[in-house]
């Protein structure tokens, strides 16, 4: 047997893997200099982590390019300048006639969180895209792929050629083919969240670690969620190696008794993982049971309007797929609670509050009210039909110090949202563009007057946000009645702060975590062909929901099933 040059650390959930991770970097930096470090993880929410921790508050000591995913280094290292799959729109006006069968939607991305491909949305193409990449992950022969992936394929291949680019698993490929040292030739690897790694990819880490002293896989055999991409637990199960190669981290710092002692059930039904001794935080906690569905939501929205939001509890909503969440969305923007999904920011329905540098009803809304940003905060919810005070009796700010009163440049952009007629006097839009480009300064309210009709500037003198949405552009209609209730229910600061309530996948919130998580049982109709299959598709499933039960901090809750495509929580 050659030399072992593989180790392997397993992190339960919640046992600080990042943190163990970013003191093996700082302790090697310093014993042999950082230079010869490279550290890869699965997706780029999980490299961004570590690149951004501190340890004792030193900051890493490696540079940018030292850290990323296992796709990144690849990119960089073949000087690749653009990629296949940002040009959908290209390879379907390609395709001509072929289109209906093999065009793609331009949803490749999204789908990281859908592990049960039942979503009506998809075309056909994207159900060949889909088989293509799990064949080509798990190193299948194209010889050996059914006639219509190959079909695709040769499709696919041919738009590529001519138009000179290359798809995501190209880089992995030919890095794996061509490459035979990691880029910047480093001495040690870490690789991160290694249970979700493919079998190409593997292939490559591998290939690149035996040209290293030593590499490390880091994650955990239990938590492997990416199965329908050919992900599998053999990443922390094949090879076998010796003990002194492994380390596990046992206790946990998030996890308490009683959702640790609901979550290792399901790891119970796995029929095939690495044994390992995991620990509870010393905290009770706690699982509760709710008779809220995704498909009815009322009463768990109350619960966390009457429970959780009073105590400033961060509260985490997890569905197994993205349309089980549509229900869950729409009740939050009626409550106007604020919610996001801060691993996944490109979702516009998972982020309806993300910044969007300027351009957005969020950005003009905040601009409008800015006189009223410093007030009270404890002032409770607006009635209907009442007004923030932006002004007092004498006109002035009614927090100037605190709020600050409008530049020219915030008049410009909440005045971008409203229609000409009724609101802007000849040539107003005009000056407004003037004093954009060449003004910081606060303008008067004389000047405000040249620009807006004298009715329209009492609506915005007042703060009228009703009056706002009616005379809002049709492009910002639609976008402003959830956070004009946000601000209604929660004033204005409301839409700057981070929302206490995360939405998502399972899948989407991998390493996040909520002090109080609500778990739905629900699966697709091919999540459970999958369980009734049993074994390597059962046990997908159980580590699934294992995952999404230790997000929580403190209090578990389970959900009651929209129907029969549920498993028993």
């Amino acid at each position: 047997m050659g030399e072992v040059h593989e180790y392997r650390t397993w992190g339960s959930p919640g046992t600080g893997k990042t943190d163990w991770l970013s003191r093996q970097i700082h302790r090697y930096a310093a014993g042999y200099g950082s230079d010869g470090i490279l550290v890869a993880s699965f997706t780029r929410a999980a490299a961004r982590q570590i690149a951004e921790r501190k340890i004792d508050r030193r900051q890493l000591p490696i540079r940018p390019e030292q850290v990323g995913t296992l796709h990144a280094h690849c990119y960089r290292a073949l000087g690749v300048q653009d990629i296949a799959e940002k040009h959908i729109d290209a390879f379907n006006e390609w395709l001509g006639d072929e289109a209906p069968l093999y065009g793609l939607s331009d949803k490749q991305e999204s789908d990281v969180d859908e592990p049960f491909h039942d979503n009506e949305e998809s075309t056909t193409g994207d159900t060949w895209m889909r088989r293509c990449s799990v064949y080509r992950s798990r190193m299948i022969p194209r010889e050996d792929w059914p006639s219509g992936a190959r079909l695709f394929m040769e499709r696919w291949d041919a738009w590529k050629k001519e138009v000179d680019l290359l798809d995501f698993t190209d880089l992995i490929e030919i890095a794996y083919r061509d490459i035979a040292v990691a880029p910047g030739a480093p001495t040690v690897g870490f690789f991160d969240e290694a249970q979700d790694f493919v079998p190409l990819e593997l292939a490559l880490v591998r290939k690149w670690g035996a040209e290293m002293d030593y590499f490390v896989l880091v994650g955990d055999d239990d938590q492997t969620l990416y199965n329908f991409k050919g992900a599998s637990p053999d990443a922390f199960l094949n090879p076998p190696i010796g003990d002194e190669f492994k380390r596990f981290l046992k206790e946990s710092f998030r996890v308490p008794r009683a959702v640790h002692a609901y979550a290792v059930q399901w790891t119970d039904r796995l029929s095939r993982r690495e044994p390992k001794e995991y620990l509870p935080k010393d905290a009770d906690g706690a699982v509760l049971r709710s008779h809220a569905s995704y498909f009815q939501p009322a009463r768990m929205i109350q619960d966390i309007e009457r429970l959780w939001l009073p105590q400033g509890k961060t509260v985490m909503i997890l569905a197994s797929c993205s349309y089980m969440l549509r229900p869950v969305v729409a009740a939050l923007r009626e409550a106007g609670i604020p919610f996001w999904n801060p691993n996944r920011t490109k979702r516009g329905d998972w982020n309806p509050l993300r910044p969007t540098r300027g351009s957005g009803i969020v950005d003009r809304l905040l601009a409008y009210l800015k006189p009223n940003l410093g007030r009270d905060e404890h002032r409770g919810p607006v009635e209907e039909g009442e007004e923030f005070p932006l002004w007092d009796e004498d006109g002035a700010p009614a927090d100037p110090l605190a709020a600050g009163m409008w530049s020219a440049h915030d008049v410009r952009l909440w005045a971008g949202a409203l229609l000409q007629k009724g609101v802007f006097k000849k040539g107003g839009k005009e000056i407004l563009e003037r004093w954009a480009e060449d003004r910081h300064d606060e303008p008067e309210i004389d000047e405000l007057l040249t620009i807006f009709e004298e009715d329209a500037f009492t609506h915005i003198f007042e703060g009228d946000l009703e009056w706002f949405g009616q005379n809002a552009a049709a492009q910002y209609r639609r976008s402003m009645p959830y956070p004009v209730r946000v601000i209604r229910e929660r004033g204005p600061r409301a839409l700057r702060e981070p929302p206490l309530v995360k939405v998502g996948t399972v899948h989407s919130v991998k390493g996040d975590e909520a002090a109080v998580t609500y778990l739905f049982p629900d699966i697709s109709r091919s999540g459970m062909n999958e369980w009734v299959a049993g074994g390597e598709s059962r046990d997908a499933i159980c580590r699934m929901f294992y995952v999404g039960a230790t997000r929580s901090k403190e209090t578990l809750v389970l959900c009651q099933p929209s129907s029969r495509l549920a498993v028993k929580l």
